[in-house]
């Protein structure tokens, strides 16, 4: 017998990780994991296998739909933040262009020493010319150092952004995991019904008033029929 119920269980599973998408099944947290809800819930399995088959028929594509949830909610966390982080990359051209066109400016002085017509000339540039461009290219690294921290400031603040945005999504996906494994759960324990996905849709009031009325003339009509003939005296 408890072989039997052992193959009710696992026949069970089998099913309903069959209607769950692996990949969302992979990423579900530990203790969301249907796989341990059924290690849990084994005995109530074994106990009415066709109402568990039922619930899990239900409740699994919306477990299923949730984890989908959860991984597009981090899916946009990770785009934001890739978006955020290339505009504060794309908002710094102008000024590495401006960088690079000083570098480009003094390195053009300095290579051009070399072209003067004496030695005492090419010196003398040198000379000269050294100290100046050396400022410029001083400046270079402190306006470099500057911008360089500036971005890794906006990257970092968007960084705090995803991690907020992660923190969220999984708040999120633990509150409706947690409800939808309670629901399963009620519904093993035949503590609930099954969710119908189809409802009656509720008469309109034409059509009630109109019954109203048949049923009143119908039973005018009956009245009628069953009332004794009036005799007139002579």
């Amino acid at each position: 017998m408890s072989i039997r119920k052992s193959f009710i269980v696992f026949t069970i599973a089998c099913l309903a990780l069959a209607k769950a998408n692996p990949q969302n099944i992979n990423a579900l947290l530990p203790e969301r994991s249907i796989l341990n809800f059924m290690a849990s819930s084994s005995q109530t399995l074994q106990d009415n296998p066709t109402q568990s088959l039922a619930c899990f028929n239900y409740y699994i594509p919306l477990i299923d739909e949730v984890a989908q949830e959860y991984q597009y909610d981090l899916s946009n966390c990770s785009s934001n933040f890739q978006k955020s982080q290339q505009s504060a990359i794309d908002a710094t051209v102008d000024e590495r262009n401006q960088l690079a066109k000083t570098v480009n400016g003094t390195c053009a002085v300095l290579v051009q020493c070399e072209n003067e017509d004496t030695a005492d000339d090419i010196f003398q540039c040198y000379i000269n010319q050294g100290p100046v461009e050396a400022k410029a290219l001083y400046g270079v690294a402190t306006n470099a150092t500057s911008q360089y921290a500036a971005l890794e400031e906006l990257i970092r603040q968007a960084q705090n952004i995803q991690d907020m945005c992660n923190t969220q999504a999984k708040v999120k996906y633990e509150n409706n995991s947690t409800q939808a494994y309670a629901e399963l759960n009620s519904c093993i324990l035949n503590n609930t019904p099954i969710p119908s996905s189809t409802v009656a849709p509720p008469s309109s009031p034409s059509s009630s008033a109109s019954t109203d009325n048949t049923s009143s003339s119908a039973s005018t009509a009956a009245e009628t029929s069953t009332a004794p003939p009036t005799t007139t005296s002579a």
